[in-house]
């Protein structure tokens, strides 16, 4: 987890900086008309770009240049997925969009958050006073009225599935975390608070729901009894909860540590950021142990991945504001929010990058649109 630049950087961006400084010292002064301006600065832009190439810490800032309002040559329409599953998208005011392999888009109006099935046949969204299960062509199966509903999660296995969601003002005018079983029935609190973030189904039989409490802990809840399994020790306040695909590991993560837990909230690990790098969002795999982090540091964002030790994929400036694997754990898919574009990132070696732009436009939305889960094919 320490290395999130290339080392010497800063100095490779100061001979990059040295070069084109000397060679506007040494010009001769001659008054040409303006249409010789741009060759000029275009001929001192790609001799600082030679210079900077000379040394391996200096094709950071040759990616630094290219990369600085997203990447080049992006497609200007979401013809297609690089694989297979469907995305589901988040728009506001449109609403929640699915997106398939062949690049069709289905809006569903009007909902404000979406997750998939375990099983990826339907779909769990929510209005503001209103928590539906449909399919991804619309066709809704059932309704629950409860008030200002959030974090919608569907769990469970393929036969037997729960919805957890949080309500600020459940029944009672209690806000709480609750669960229903997926065909409608069995609602009932799980546990009682205020919750920023989305609870977390373990993967599996059990109905296990890891939930972040404001006192600093994550607790384990079985959601059809409401026993209490685990309580974790206390940690910084997390953005974000996953489970590993085989339900062995909880990731709990902060703005400045990625905190790594056992099936039985026992701490494991923790892995603390660097000063001045603040995290954002993770992502776990369909497969396999890995972790994929979106960071930051003084405007500038980078996709990585951990799996023993720390890996930087892709940087960029700006925010990268969510990320998702596909369901074979091939390609990484990164929202990029300063050049409205999609990147699509071929394994973590990265030996492709798709990129797609006007993001915003193609989903009708008035904000950058937000990403909300890579399913399985149907």
């Amino acid at each position: 987890m320490k290395r999130f630049r290339v080392p010497h950087e800063d100095e490779a961006r100061e001979r990059a900086w040295q070069v084109i400084r000397a060679a506007f010292a040494h010009r001769e002064p001659v008054a040409w008309p303006r249409r010789h301006a741009r060759p000029l600065v275009a001929t001192a832009v790609v001799a600082a770009a030679v210079g900077a190439a000379l040394s391996p810490p200096g094709r950071s800032v040759i990616d630094s240049l290219r990369e600085a309002v997203g990447v080049e040559h992006a497609k200007t329409e979401l013809f297609s997925l690089p694989t297979r599953g469907r995305l589901l998208v988040e728009a506001p005011p449109s609403g929640v969009w699915v997106v398939h392999p062949d690049g069709s888009k289905r809006l569903l109006p009007g909902y404000r958050e979406a997750s998939w099935s375990p099983h990826g046949l339907y779909l769990v969204a929510t209005k503001r006073n209103e928590l539906v299960t449909l399919e991804d062509d619309g066709n809704v199966h059932w309704k629950l009225a409860r008030r200002d509903v959030r974090f919608p999660r569907w769990g469970g296995t393929m036969t037997d599935t729960r919805i957890a969601y949080v309500c600020r003002r459940c029944p009672g005018v209690v806000s709480a975390i609750r669960a229903v079983g997926g065909d409608g029935r069995g609602d009932r609190w799980v546990t009682k608070g205020f919750f920023p973030i989305a609870p977390a189904w373990r993967p599996g039989p059990g109905h296990v729901l890891a939930v972040a409490h404001t006192d600093g802990r994550i607790r384990l809840w079985a959601a059809d009894t409401r026993a209490l399994l685990a309580t974790s020790r206390m940690i910084a306040p997390p953005i974000e909860l996953a489970w590993s695909s085989d339900g062995s590991r909880l990731y709990a993560l902060s703005r400045f540590a990625l905190y790594v837990l056992d099936a039985g909230a026992h701490l494991l690990a923790v892995h603390r950021f660097p000063d001045h790098i603040i995290a954002s969002a993770l992502a776990i795999p369909p497969r396999g142990a890995a972790v994929a982090l979106i960071l930051h540091r003084q405007g500038r964002s980078e996709v990585g991945v951990l799996h023993r030790t720390y890996r930087r994929i892709f940087s960029g400036a700006g925010h990268f504001t969510r990320l998702e694997w596909s369901p074979d754990g091939r390609w990484l898919l990164v929202a990029w929010k300063e050049p409205n574009q999609w990147l699509f990132i071929r394994s973590t070696k990265v030996q492709t990058i798709r990129a797609v732009s006007g993001i915003t436009s193609q989903f009708d939305s008035s904000t950058f649109p937000s990403l909300a889960g890579w399913c399985c094919a149907r």
